[in-house]
């Protein structure tokens, strides 16, 4: 097993984590989803009267950082679901951008960026120590023209190429290293299904005619900003989700406070309704960072 929740620090790669957040993307990211997450949690006090302390942006350590400080006491003299509105108006705000940001890149950078390359194939990235494709000895950079005859020029291809493989089926990549004929093992997630241990990325290069007319560092602008836009899709999505989880510092936890404290009206009984669950999701959420790495030891 491996971890489903891991930390992203901005030009570190974190031992065991399979994400890599470059520095200078994760900084513009940082900075574009505090902006947006705080400026939604204005707007909506803004919208419910709500007079605020300060807000601004600075810097904790080498990281970006936005907020606002609403006055506790101007905060709970707004009715219910205004205070919820204003708690959940921040994750609202990221996820909501995020999607637009990404449909945005669907319909107009995605299509200019198809039509200034070449796909050349697959490069095998790396194989599953013990695999059939590790047993076969087959290289890390290795150029995957086509599977089983079916040519993968692509990622949807390749995927295409494996529906219906069952553990023992052959299979015969054609590669830039001569043909590998192996027999499918068994997928570790589902043993009725073939597996061969190889992980591929999409092999690219930019059209001759484009790079007889324009040095590669200009071409290579839009596929940048193709990549720091992704990031900040994803970082605003994964922000919003995780903001809406219910812990002691989370927007989600606030909200959870105000429901508790809503329903049950013993201040000591929510008091401790709030802290058990606050601390079975905080364990939760310790073991899906840890909680792989330590099977794996005792395994």
């Amino acid at each position: 097993p491996t971890a489903q929740v891991t930390l992203l620090i901005p030009g570190v790669r974190l031992p065991g984590s399979q994400f890599y957040l470059p520095f200078w993307s994760g900084i513009i990211s940082i900075i574009i989803l505090a902006v947006v997450h705080e400026g939604g949690h204005g707007i909506s006090g803004i919208v419910d009267k709500v007079k605020f302390k300060s807000a601004g942006i600075g810097m904790f350590l080498i990281l970006p950082l936005a907020f606002v400080e609403p006055d506790e006491k101007a905060l709970e003299k707004i009715p219910f679901a205004g205070r919820i509105r204003m708690y959940c108006a921040g994750s609202f705000s990221n996820i909501t951008f995020a999607f637009l940001l990404f449909l945005l890149i669907g319909c107009t950078l995605s299509p200019f960026i198809e039509g200034m390359v070449d796909l050349g194939g697959l490069k095998l990235q790396s194989t599953v120590e013990g695999m059939p494709a590790y047993n076969a000895g087959m290289m890390n950079g290795t150029i995957i023209y086509s599977v089983n005859n079916m040519s993968t020029p692509n990622l949807t291809s390749f995927t295409e190429a494996f529906t219906g493989l069952k553990p023992n089926d052959t299979l015969m990549f054609n590669t830039s290293r001569g043909i590998y004929i192996i027999q499918a093992g068994v997928s570790p997630n589902n043993e009725s299904q073939g597996y061969a241990g190889i992980v591929v990325e999409q092999k690219w290069e930019f059209k001759k005619s484009l790079l007889s007319t324009y040095p590669e560092p200009v071409l290579m602008i839009p596929i940048n900003i193709l990549r720091i836009l992704t990031w900040i899709v994803n970082l605003n999505f994964a922000v919003g989700i995780i903001n809406l989880y219910p812990l002691w510092i989370t927007d989600g936890g606030k909200v959870f406070m105000e429901l508790v404290s809503k329903a049950v009206k013993d201040k000591n009984t929510a008091a401790l309704i709030i802290n058990i669950a606050f601390v079975s999701f905080f364990s939760l959420l310790l073991f899906n960072i840890f909680g792989p790495a330590i099977i794996n030891t005792v395994q």
